[in-house]
């Protein structure tokens, strides 16, 4: 965009420093405020692909925002990993150790997870 203010201010201050008394620049905002003018503002176009075109980078933008807290929040977080050798997990109750094909006198086979049939 293109932003012709420039030469509006600098009349504007070339006018207010003339105003002011000898050496001293008397400079108010709303003499330069009132200078300004939009060169170029367009309305934002209403038809559906620009609709959607705006919506879809707010989205992008968005999501991008909250994956980035996210990993910011599990970047503060305790580990969840253990030092398998030296500190074990929890175990189930029903853990017996071991993972055996067991057999009944009748011969068939027991199942191999918690053994309590």
């Amino acid at each position: 965009m293109r932003c012709l203010t420039t030469p509006i201010l600098l009349r504007a201050l070339a006018q207010a420093a003339r105003a002011g008394p000898p050496g001293r620049w008397s400079l108010h905002s709303s003499a330069v405020a009132a200078t300004y003018k939009h060169v170029n503002m367009q309305e934002p176009k209403m038809d559906m692909r620009s609709v959607t075109d705006r919506a879809a980078q707010t989205l992008l933008w968005t999501e991008l925002l909250r994956g980035l807290a996210m990993t910011l929040s599990y970047l503060f977080r305790e580990p969840a990993t253990i030092n398998y050798p030296f500190e074990k997990g929890p175990l189930s109750p029903h853990f017996r150790g071991e993972h055996a094909l067991r057999r009944q006198p009748s011969g068939e086979e027991h199942c191999i997870a918690c053994k309590l049939c």
